[in-house]
């Protein structure tokens, strides 16, 4: 595999600074990638700063406005740039498509040997469609993740059972021949298709080494929230310290430490990753809203002490609120 046969494609959405962050981090950790070997897809940001960064990136890369109704925050935008991407992965000849989203940082090289070690890991298994080179999140313990992992040590990655790991995700090194002789079409869901893929026999992987994570706890604002939904987002963002925190890239020593150490260790980011600033973040990290993070915990805690009664009233109110929207 070389790095010339794939097609880096980044999904974004209204994060400027993270999508600049992502692009930065692939030019300096991708000896020999050219400019044409990366292409933007953006779902029509009206951020006035993301703006003018697409504007900025523009001038040496390749850069897709979709100018559809925008249902970024359905994701259904995300799917349908998806598929523009791997149409054109398919019209450039590219073997590999790498499918990344803005908030994702590559933090060491992308070299010759996680090259090859990706070609041995695809070519070790015909149902092996993708590769998803992440850290793993440390939300998760290794007692969970012990519970769907497998462990493939002759060609050192990480698998699922049945239920677990199967089909295609929307992040990670991809075939492209297998979607083009299928004549892949993403749908509007994730679990769609996954479910689709499964029925394909097809399985994404993790290797042992990854290189790349998600920005932790990231800023919420992007999702233009109102009212007193809003004031309760601002609050926990505060709490939490949420905001834009880029990695620094990991020294010689520390990918070292990542490539000797045994498979049975799990990655974990907090483990191997550094932050750019000098600031204590709360650990685990979260990489997705403050909100969601602070709701999963809080019904965790719900459900030790019973009161299941809080998390049944929590959910009607929420359904009668989204009918009232509906029928404004």
């Amino acid at each position: 595999m070389k790095i010339e046969e794939i097609l880096f494609v980044i999904f974004s959405y209204n994060r400027g600074k993270y999508l600049k962050n992502c692009v930065d981090s692939i030019f300096e950790n991708c000896p020999g990638i050219k400019n044409e070997n990366i292409m933007i897809y953006d779902d029509h940001s009206d951020d006035p700063k993301t703006v003018d960064i697409l504007d900025a990136l523009q001038q040496k890369i390749k850069v897709n406005i979709n100018k559809g109704k925008n249902p970024a925050i359905s994701r259904r935008g995300l799917y349908h740039n998806m598929n523009r991407a791997l149409q054109d992965a398919i019209k450039g000849r590219f073997n590999y498509i790498f499918f990344i989203q803005e908030d994702l940082q590559f933090v060491r090289e992308l070299d010759s040997r996680f090259l090859s070690e990706c070609q041995k890991i695809l070519e070790s298994d015909p149902n092996i469609i993708q590769i998803q080179p992440l850290f793993f999140k440390g939300t998760i313990k290794e007692k969970e993740y012990s519970q769907f992992l497998k462990m493939n040590e002759e060609f050192q990655y990480y698998y699922g059972n049945p239920h677990q790991l199967y089909g295609i995700a929307d992040i990670g090194l991809t075939k492209v021949e297998p979607l083009r002789v299928d004549n892949w079409q993403f749908d509007h869901e994730e679990t769609i298709n996954m479910k689709k893929g499964t029925q394909k026999g097809w399985l994404y992987v993790k290797p042992k080494n990854p290189i790349m994570m998600y920005l932790p706890w990231p800023e919420t604002y992007r999702y233009k929230k109102t009212g007193k939904d809003h004031l309760f987002t601002r609050l926990l963002d505060c709490y939490y310290k949420t905001g834009f925190y880029p990695y620094k890239k990991m020294t010689d020593d520390v990918v070292q430490v990542l490539l000797d150490r045994p498979i049975q260790d799990y990655p974990y980011g907090e483990r191997f990753l550094k932050l750019k600033l000098n600031v204590k973040l709360r650990e685990p990290w979260n990489y997705v809203s403050a909100k969601f993070y602070f709701l999963k915990r809080f019904f965790k805690v719900i459900k030790k002490v019973h009161l299941f009664w809080i998390i049944e009233v929590y959910y009607k109110a929420k359904f009668k609120s989204q009918v009232k929207r509906k029928t404004l």
